[in-house]
C-alpha cells in the first residue's frame, strides 16, 4: 500500500527533513524547530486548510464481512457483532501510530495531518478557527 508522508518542510527560507515525532521519539535530533514562527505558520496552514481527518470508524470491509456472514442469522446478532468489533477497533486505534491510522481526505492532506498530529492535536487547532462558507 502506498502511503503519503511528509518528507521535507520549507519555512523561514530553508528546507528541513520532516522526521515524524511519533515515529522517531523524543531523543531524536530533529532538523526543524517546532517553536520557530515559520514552522508554526506552516503547521497552522497545513492543519487548518486541510479537510483530512482521522477516521475512527470500523473499516467498511469489516462491516460488510459481518453483514455477509451467513453463520450470523439475525440482524440483531449482526448489529451486536458490529458493536463488539467497534469496541475492539477503538482499542486498537489507541495503540496505533498516527502514521498508520486511516484517514478521510486526499493522500497529500492525510500525510500532513499524520505529520502534525504528534506535535499538537489538529482538532484543537482547528477549533480556534471558525469555519465559514464565504469563499
Amino acid at each position: 500500500m502506498n502511503k503519503m508522508t511528509a518528507a521535507h518542510l520549507w519555512y523561514s527560507g530553508q528546507m528541513y527533513k520532516a522526521a515524524n515525532r511519533q515515529k522517531f521519539g523524543s531523543n531524536y535530533q530533529y532538523e526543524y524547530d517546532i517553536n520557530d514562527p515559520g514552522f508554526r505558520a506552516l503547521q497552522e496552514c497545513a492543519t487548518v486548510c486541510s479537510v483530512a481527518n482521522f477516521d475512527k470508524s470500523l473499516p467498511s470491509d469489516r462491516v460488510s464481512q459481518i453483514n455477509n456472514d451467513k453463520s450470523i442469522k439475525t440482524q440483531a446478532e449482526k448489529d451486536q457483532k458490529i458493536k463488539q468489533e467497534e469496541a475492539l477497533w477503538d482499542e486498537k486505534l489507541k495503540s496505533m501510530l498516527y502514521l498508520d491510522m486511516p484517514t478521510t481526505g486526499d493522500a497529500s492532506e492525510s500525510g500532513l495531518i499524520k505529520f502534525y498530529q504528534p506535535i499538537s492535536d489538529i482538532a484543537k487547532m482547528r477549533e480556534q478557527y471558525p469555519v465559514t462558507k464565504d469563499f
